[in-house]
């Protein structure tokens, strides 16, 4: 004991040196191990397949094989008991016992035995139950324009025509304009959109500085050896099938030539007169553009396949308008803005003279919309703020001298 005592650190030193000796040597053939493990040992084996694969695109899955009937609502046909029936979301038709001391209401069929159920007294024949959508909901008694049930939400008399061209909320719009364009009559800082502010008045055709003046057969056989006289922006020029053509910085394209002549006769002597015919169609990105495709008639006035959009802004309809073709723009100004508001400019995208429509840009939101020609804009669907009316409905546009003088210097 007493050695140990003498050389007890010793001891405990050399025990620690053959543990640290363990450890080292089970550290070395840890990273021997690692060295012999190659990807393939650490890859698992894919598990056994427990499920079967369903082809969810089959019919058998589609919502009419697997629900069937059992998807469509069919309305009831049984009257029950009482002789009246009602849906899940739509209520029976009804009505309220005319006598004061009951007003209870009762189902329309049960009306029809002339005898009310609660308090039992003789009521008289309600008759067929009116439409809703037909009779009800679209009734107008003063013809103003506005529904029955709608003057009576927003605190208007339905016996009334005059509150039609009245502007109850004072923000400039008569109540009328506002039931159409859908903002609240009521409310001054519910005002509709400049979208909503702007109207088509017509289109209207554009005449294009191009003639055809005659076409010249050099070989029957090869069309495109045709001379074809034209005036290009008041210049003369001779073209040929397939060359190209610039109006008011447009390129077109010839595409074919039709030769034919028509008699006609001048002091008893009969002329041959050229009725020659020529189709040409715009170039979009260096491609023919097939729905814009022009016909040429010797000495006849040649119109742009789009129109020129007069519009107005309800806002001021006394005004000339803005009369823009295809690709140009015109700016309005909010009706609440300050001195330093630029306005919105709108773009026209496109006409359609058959839907008698225009489709705008608005630059502001980037956003498209078809504005449309209305059979009738209301009358003084805009009065000013003192309350005082604007002008009759849609006025015509007048133009003076000068002006008229000047479009046709364009035209």
């Amino acid at each position: 004991m007493e050695i140990l005592k003498q050389h007890y650190e010793k001891i405990v030193l050399g025990a620690l040196l053959l543990a640290f000796v363990f450890a080292l040597v089970y550290l070395l053939d840890m990273v021997e191990s690692a060295r012999m493990v190659t990807a393939n040992d650490l890859q698992f084996e894919a598990p056994a397949t427990k499920y079967e694969q369903k082809d969810f695109k089959d019919s058998k899955f589609a919502v009419d094989t697997v629900l069937g009937k059992m998807a469509h609502w069919d309305e009831r046909t049984d009257k029950g008991k009482l002789g009246f029936t009602a849906e899940l979301t739509v209520p029976m038709k009804s009505l309220r016992c005319e006598h004061k001391e009951c007003k209870k209401i009762m189902p329309w069929s049960v009306a029809k035995t002339k005898k009310c159920p609660f308090c039992e007294n003789t009521i008289a024949d309600p008759g067929e139950p009116k439409d809703y959508e037909s009779e009800i909901a679209k009734l107008d008694t003063d013809q103003d324009g506005m529904p029955d049930r709608y003057e009576l939400k927003m605190g208007f008399n339905p016996q009334d025509a005059n509150d039609a061209e009245q502007d109850k909320d004072g923000d400039g719009f008569s109540n009328l304009y506002e039931f159409l364009v859908k903002t609240d009559p009521t409310n001054p800082g519910s005002l509709p959109s400049l979208e909503k502010c702007i109207y088509l008045v017509r289109l209207q055709k554009k005449t294009m500085p191009l003639r055809l003046n005659g076409v010249t057969v050099v070989d029957k056989n090869d069309k495109k050896s045709w001379e074809i006289a034209m005036t290009i922006n008041n210049m003369r020029d001779s073209k040929k099938i397939g060359e190209e053509i610039e109006v008011q910085k447009k390129k077109y394209r010839i595409l074919d030539a039709e030769y034919k002549t028509r008699d006609s006769q001048e002091a008893s002597v009969v002329l041959d007169n050229d009725a020659s015919r020529v189709t040409i169609a715009p170039l979009k990105e260096g491609k023919i553009d097939e729905k814009g495709k022009l016909v040429l008639e010797v000495g006849k006035k040649v119109h742009a396949p789009d129109h020129i959009a007069l519009i107005r802004d309800v806002r001021n309809p006394n005004s000339r308008g803005f009369r823009k073709a295809v690709g140009e723009t015109f700016t309005i100004k909010r009706d609440d803005a300050g001195k330093k508001d630029k306005g919105v400019t709108f773009q026209v995208i496109s006409t359609d003279a058959v839907k008698e429509a225009v489709r705008l840009l608005n630059t502001e939101t980037s956003e498209e919309f078809l504005l449309e020609k209305k059979a009738r804009i209301p009358k003084n669907a805009y009065v000013k703020k003192d309350g005082s009316n604007m002008s009759e409905a849609e006025p015509a546009v007048r133009e003076d001298n000068k002006s008229r003088r000047r479009r046709r210097a364009r035209n």
